[in-house]
């Protein structure tokens, strides 16, 4: 991603930044030491992150993916659909 891009979900398109999350493809929390989103997002700016291990997901396929890795494939499909007020 570059400086002009909109950031969105790399799984379902979701764009509304409040909405959206770091997420780590390889590890979980526990195994990063409990780093908090606030703590990533210091740590990638200062270059002491392994950006190959972390994507932009929204908080709920975020969810998705934190139950497939702990009990495998769930049936969900989660889809994006621009809500209206995003439009104002």
């Amino acid at each position: 991603m570059t400086g002009s891009e909109v950031p969105k979900c790399v799984h379902c398109g979701c764009n509304v930044v409040d909405f959206l999350e770091f997420s780590h493809l390889h590890t979980t929390h526990m195994e990063r030491g409990g780093d908090h989103n606030r703590n990533l997002a210091l740590r990638i700016v200062e270059g002491r992150v392994d950006l190959s291990d972390i994507e932009i997901a929204c908080r709920i396929c975020n969810a998705k993916l934190y139950l497939e890795k702990k009990f495998g494939p769930t049936g969900h499909t989660i889809t994006w659909n621009t809500p209206l007020w995003t439009l104002i």
